[in-house]
């Protein structure tokens, strides 16, 4: 129960610092060093990253939900790439794994194991795919 709190005021503070400290940098350096075309800029960037990872990543590997032309297959796994979790081949055979055992103990992002492991924990530990065919 104490571990559960712990892990949860934890993961919390690694997701809302970085931000906060992303806001505050920005007010500091507004019209210094910080443009509306920076923000601009990273609002792209971040809409880019979460299509590769979505679109490309998720449905287009892991549940093949469509077939895509050679370039616009080779777009989407760029976009994933730039988001910087890893090699497309890896991320979709972990996806693939995760919905096999959603919840249960082969999952490789359980929350069941605790809060902490299924968001960042299971990378953290050193944990590697098995490469599946795609």
């Amino acid at each position: 129960m104490l571990q559960n709190r712990i892990e949860r005021i934890v993961l919390l503070l690694l997701v809302v610092l970085p931000l906060l400290g992303t806001l505050l940098a920005i007010y500091l350096l507004w019209e210094c060093l910080v443009t509306w075309r920076d923000i601009a800029i990273m609002g792209g960037m971040f809409f880019v990253t979460s299509i590769g990872i979505t679109v490309g990543y998720h449905r287009m590997l892991t549940h093949r939900s469509f077939e895509a032309h050679p370039v616009i297959r080779a777009i989407f796994l760029r976009f994933g790439s730039m988001a910087i979790q890893g090699p497309a081949v890896e991320w979709a055979s972990i996806h693939i794994k995760h919905h096999a055992h959603s919840d249960d103990e082969d999952d490789p992002h359980s929350p069941l194991k605790s809060f902490f492991h299924a968001h960042v924990g299971w990378f953290m530990r050193g944990y590697r795919a098995d490469i599946v065919s795609l």
